[in-house]
């Protein structure tokens, strides 16, 4: 529910407001692997489509899941675009990987993490190394080119 003023909420079957649903592209966030990202206090959690909250709320950001696995950050903060002002991005922090249980996979120690479509794989950097996520879960060292 949009109530044009406090954003976009679920309610329950009693119109009862069960929590904030995280916003992107001027839309509720989608649901992904079976979760999409709540809001609550500007921390960011999940929930899923029957309403429970599976995660509660307290990454600064995180990203949906995706093979299981979601990368969130600490410290980071939200940048706009300096020339169209139209888009938004996180800076700063430190990048960590959560599970679907919002168990800490790798705890926050790199500088960005990105998913490389291509070959269904998160790619993790710190300094001026970079690591491949393998389907195990282990962090395969590989140079930048």
């Amino acid at each position: 529910v949009d109530d044009g003023i406090n954003g976009i909420f679920a309610i329950d079957r009693n119109e009862k407001k069960l929590f904030s649903v995280y916003i992107i592209d001027n839309g509720p966030d989608e649901i992904k692997s079976g979760l999409f990202r709540i809001t609550e206090n500007d921390k960011i959690g999940f929930a899923d489509f029957n309403g429970d909250i599976i995660i509660k709320p307290k990454y600064e950001f995180v990203f949906p899941f995706v093979g299981g696995i979601a990368p969130f950050c600490e410290g980071c903060y939200l940048l706009s675009d300096t020339v169209t002002h139209e888009y938004t991005y996180y800076a700063g922090g430190k990048w960590g990987l959560i599970n679907r249980q919002g168990i800490i996979v790798y705890k926050p120690q790199f500088d960005s993490i990105s998913f490389d479509k291509k070959g269904n794989r998160y790619l993790l950097y710190v300094s001026d190394e970079a690591f491949l996520l393998n389907g195990k879960l282990e962090l395969i060292k590989f140079t930048r080119e």
